[in-house]
């Protein structure tokens, strides 16, 4: 049996700040509707001719017959508003884009037509009842549920996406907010050891909202996985699909708030997404991600040297990430025009002794001039010194980097053409394969032989940011 033949079974996971999952308010006023279901079989009575202003000639009433359980917009009662907007999962979403829209032949279940669906969640940005915000769901916005997951959250959601990943599914639907998915797929694909597609899919628009844009980014991205185009020899690792396009995850940037707002900087999309069927990618991405990475959760070892001792990084069978372990990666943005140039070195030297003190693992990213990445003297000598402690530099540019800039200041690591945000995710990772850093008596004075054992550990994140 082909490919083409076998029905896709797709597990969808809703992560955090999904807008893709958050719906508008419902509220009880003349006019406002929202899908909700019959209770018990009706028939109503209809103008002949209304389905469309083209009908002519057809004068009169008729009555139609609505079945149990049928989906129909209805309008609200007071009593019927939630706490929240964000769905606790994205299985009323599929409903509702299954039973209420059409593609554009005018076929109704465009998402059941495709593929079978299971749901998980992970983070998710709505809450069920007993779970408490900002640690078992985490929404955005001006509401008493606003919360940011921390590390330990990161933890829960690898491994999660692993345990759905080691499943029986085709491929795996990543939801989440449009100004982070980036980071969250690029880090799936360091840590994530499969060779099934993961699909990041968003929404710039609440869904039911006026033009909302994510019932069709979801059918673009269940047809991208029955499509089998990203099955390769070598994993092309997650991909973000929207507005009809396919971003590779390590390359695509959001870069405006509006449907078409995502960009791919140097490479550009890896495909297109239209009403053909026949689906194929314009270029393969080389880098190592997924079942091939060297930092997925099959290659990790169970404990390394941390900033004050051993860290086990790894439990159980199946392997899987304890989700204790304090991963602190910060971003140093330089900016021209600061303060006086050696106010920055005591601020660097105390977040140093403060990671050296709360986490087990701790670097840094110089977000520094386009493209090449240089701060002030002060800064860098700084920075080396936080190196030199056990807490690893990585060396980007700001804005949007287009490729290698060639080799920072020692001991530095060039971020090899990734933004700060993903240079982070890849530093914490490669943490976690190599450990922290070896640690000088002086750091701000080490001795040849301490040199020389940074250089080995530095030389080995630095492959890690030039092949994944």
């Amino acid at each position: 049996m082909t490919r083409a033949e076998v029905r896709p079974h797709i597990a969808v996971i809703t992560g955090p700040t999904a807008t893709i999952v958050n719906t508008t308010p419902l509220r009880a006023v003349p006019g406002a509707f929202a899908p909700q279901r019959v209770a018990q079989t009706a028939t109503v009575e209809v103008d002949l001719g209304t389905a469309h202003p083209q009908i002519r000639g057809r004068q009169g009433t008729t009555t139609r017959t609505i079945p149990a359980g049928t989906l129909l917009p209805l309008p609200i009662d007071a009593d019927d508003a939630p706490e929240q907007t964000f769905f606790p999962s994205a299985e009323r979403l599929y409903q509702e884009i299954d039973e209420l829209e059409l593609d554009d032949d005018g076929q109704p279940r465009v998402l059941s037509r495709h593929a079978d669906f299971t749901h998980f969640r992970a983070g998710a940005p709505g809450g069920l009842p007993g779970e408490q915000a900002r640690r078992d769901y985490f929404a955005y916005g001006d509401g008493p549920h606003r919360g940011e997951p921390d590390v330990a959250a990161l933890m829960r959601i690898t491994n999660i996406v692993q345990e759905v990943a080691d499943g029986p599914y085709t491929g795996i639907q990543w939801l989440e907010g449009t100004p982070v998915v980036e980071e969250t797929l690029y880090w799936l694909g360091l840590l994530i050891d499969t060779r099934k597609p993961i699909v990041g899919q968003v929404a710039q628009r609440l869904h039911r909202s006026i033009s909302h844009d994510g019932p069709r980014n979801l059918v673009d991205g269940v047809r991208f996985i029955a499509s089998g185009a990203w099955d390769r020899a070598e994993p092309i690792g997650p991909v973000l699909v929207a507005d009809g396009l396919v971003y590779a995850g390590r390359d695509v940037v959001k870069a405006a708030a509006r449907p078409g707002g995502y960009t791919a900087g140097l490479y550009g999309p890896l495909a297109t997404i239209d009403a053909i069927e026949r689906l194929g990618l314009e270029y393969v991405p080389t880098r190592r991600s997924l079942a091939a990475a060297a930092t997925n959760l099959s290659q990790l070892p169970e404990q390394v040297d941390g900033l004050r001792g051993a860290v086990q990084v790894i439990d159980g069978v199946p392997r899987r990430l304890r989700e204790d372990v304090r991963v602190a990666v910060d971003i140093v943005k330089y900016g021209r025009y600061g303060l006086a140039a050696d106010e920055d070195p005591p601020r660097i030297a105390q977040r140093v002794a403060e990671l050296t003190q709360v986490a087990d693992l701790g670097g840094f990213v110089l977000e520094g001039l386009a493209q090449n990445g240089w701060a002030t003297i002060e800064l860098e000598q700084a920075l080396r010194d936080a190196h030199y402690a056990g807490l690893p530099v990585v060396w980007t540019g700001r804005g949007l980097p287009t490729g290698t800039s060639g080799l920072p200041p020692e001991p530095f690591i060039s971020a090899a053409g990734l933004p700060a945000q993903k240079a982070r995710m890849l530093l914490m990772a490669g943490l976690l394969r190599y450990g922290a850093a070896p640690r000088a008596a002086d750091p701000t004075a080490p001795t040849d032989a301490e040199r020389a054992a940074t250089a080995r550990h530095t030389a080995l994140l630095q492959d890690l940011f030039d092949t994944h």
